[in-house]
């Protein structure tokens, strides 16, 4: 059997998560495999990036109309993530969640930063959201959406000016690809649970809590 020369040649396995420029010195057509969550990668190209990564489907009416709802505000996405951080031991220990503190705290820090905010919550545990997470502002559940739907979540918060997010690449992306020039994203201080992990997935201009 013929051996694929793009495979054997370039193929480029993600073994860290910090930043490793020396990957691209002198190579071309290359298959990376991994996560590649740093935008120090593909920063050069985030007009590009922003404009391919786009949802395509029909909007349905009833997000057209928060659509409309968080365009013509000072909106702030607001994302938590739970779920497998919760159930999955492996997951739990790797990544943990974040709670209360850094939600209430990076609420905080908006309202001192944004003027009127209006808040849109998007996690896969809404309820406890509702329990745990306090806002005095206006804020919106966004309950519409189902687990196959996520993708309708995504384009609602790719389209919000601010963001609180979570050590979750969901969140990640949400944020990255909003399109606000002066947008202010709030994540947590540590991706994962062990503190002392380096990684460069939190972009510079972003504010740690």
């Amino acid at each position: 059997m013929k051996k694929c020369p793009l495979f054997f040649q370039n193929y480029v396995l993600e073994r860290e998560l910090n930043y490793n420029p020396a990957l691209f010195e002198k190579r071309k057509n290359l298959y990376l495999d991994g996560y590649w969550q740093c935008e120090k990668y593909f920063l050069h190209n985030q007009d590009i990036i922003r404009q391919d990564f786009q949802v395509t489907t029909p909007q349905s009416d009833v997000n057209k109309k928060w659509a409309d709802v968080i365009a013509n505000t000072n909106s702030v996405c607001i994302h938590v993530r739970r779920g497998d951080y919760v159930t999955d031991p492996g997951a739990n220990q790797v990544h943990g969640t974040r709670g209360p503190d850094y939600y209430n705290k990076a609420i905080t820090y908006i309202l001192g930063k944004v003027d009127k905010p209006v808040f849109f919550v998007f996690s896969d545990d809404l309820e406890w959201t509702k329990k745990y997470i306090s806002c005095p502002y206006e804020v919106h559940h966004m309950d519409q959406n189902g687990p196959d739907e996520d993708y309708e979540d995504l384009r609602l918060m790719m389209s919000c000016k601010h963001f609180i997010i979570a050590n979750s690449s969901f969140s990640w992306w949400g944020a990255w690809l909003g399109g606000y020039k002066d947008k202010i994203i709030v994540c947590p201080k540590n991706w994962f649970n062990d503190s002392e992990k380096k990684t460069d997935i939190v972009c510079d201009s972003w504010v740690r809590m």
